[in-house]
């Protein structure tokens, strides 16, 4: 899948559970069994609404979960390859997720090069920002990097990812993970699809080149 793009870009931010790190590592669905989560609401949300005990019960619940999903953590097909590409093409990135940073850290243990001095923007859930799909995160990450937001390369595995992406400006990638094509249901169309982080690898060099093109035609 692919809409046209708007233009070329300066900086990629990514989700990390999933996009980064290989998908499945945290079971999601005994996660919302041990909280009574509803369905269709996302978990944050839900344990949002809790107060008092419940809630820090909660959280520690999710804190359990996340952490012990870290400890099992690998690095995604293609990722360490394509953080090489990026940073020898100087491209800052950063990343924004709804993790905690406790948990994101473990997961880094486990990739052989790719550590948090890496990112030009760490966001977790302990950030001073609403999470995704809120724009702020990617509005922020902007802001930080030094870039225009419709320059900045929005990865992601999930809904939220590409929402937040849509509605802040930004150009907007799916990674399905090999996942068929409507597995997910978006409000608003990522510009691009990619199956593997090595695709992103080709489709990020096309998208350099359209920077490259720009700066000629001045």
């Amino acid at each position: 899948m692919s809409i046209h793009a708007q233009g070329p870009i300066r900086a990629v931010l990514f989700d990390f559970d999933g996009t980064l790190t290989r998908p499945g590592d945290l079971d999601f669905k005994a996660l919302r069994a041990k909280l009574a989560c509803p369905p269709g609401t996302p978990v944050l949300e839900f344990i949002g609404t809790l107060q008092g005990p419940e809630q820090v019960t909660a959280l520690a619940t999710l804190d359990h979960f996340e952490y012990a999903g870290a400890e099992r953590a690998e690095a995604n097909t293609g990722a360490e390859s394509l953080i090489s590409y990026l940073k020898a093409q100087k491209i800052p990135f950063g990343v924004a997720s709804r993790n905690s940073r406790r948990s994101v850290h473990r997961s880094l243990e486990n990739f052989e090069f790719l550590r948090e001095s890496d990112f030009s923007v760490f966001i977790m859930r302990e950030s001073p920002l609403p999470a995704k799909p809120d724009p702020a995160p990617v509005l922020w990450a902007a802001q930080q990097m030094q870039v225009r937001v419709e320059e900045l390369l929005v990865v992601g595995d999930f809904v939220f990812d590409v929402e937040a992406g849509r509605r802040a400006g930004a150009l907007t990638v799916w990674l399905t993970n090999g996942r068929p094509a409507d597995f997910l249901e978006f409000s608003l169309a990522p510009h691009h699809s990619v199956e593997t982080l090595s695709e992103l690898e080709a489709l990020i060099a096309e998208l350099l080149l359209l920077r490259v093109s720009s700066r000629m035609q001045r």
